[in-house]
């Protein structure tokens, strides 16, 4: 089962990417080409209903697992909009940084997929489980 919850994980992504891939070709279509933007419209469509499918499998076969896709995806649109407002010295992220654990001076330890240092030395994280925190500077070991 946890194979299979895989490879839907896989699936998404590489639909996600589809999606990317077609609005960029929408916003390259010349404004006068109605037929094409239909087709590439109705592209995007046909991909976010089979995403959506595919999230319902999951859900069904890895419920945890689905949880915590729709955590993490929760606390990457709060971290979206304090990236808004609050200008980050540092960001390191799972996939391009080896450093993203967080040693607090209590002991606690937070292992991340995104973690950021604004300009007065506080963290913004995204833990592995999709855990969205805030943590002053002065806790930070």
């Amino acid at each position: 089962m946890i194979s299979q919850a895989h490879e839907i994980l896989k699936k998404i992504n590489y639909l996600e990417a589809e999606i990317e891939i077609q609005r960029q070709i929408l916003f390259s279509l010349p404004g006068d080409d109605r037929k094409d933007m239909e087709t590439v419209v109705a592209k995007i469509a046909a991909t976010k209903n089979e995403i959506t499918s595919l999230r319902q499998e999951l859900q069904r076969l890895a419920p945890e697992e689905h949880q915590r896709i729709i955590s993490i995806e929760e606390a990457l649109e709060k971290f979206r909009e304090i990236s808004q407002k609050v200008e980050f010295s540092e960001v390191n992220n799972i996939a391009t940084s080896g450093d993203t654990t967080l040693q607090l001076k209590d002991g606690t330890t937070y292992n991340c997929l995104l973690k950021a240092k604004d300009s007065e030395g506080n963290y913004t994280l995204i833990t592995l489980d999709g855990e969205f925190l805030q943590v002053p500077g002065s806790n930070v070991e």
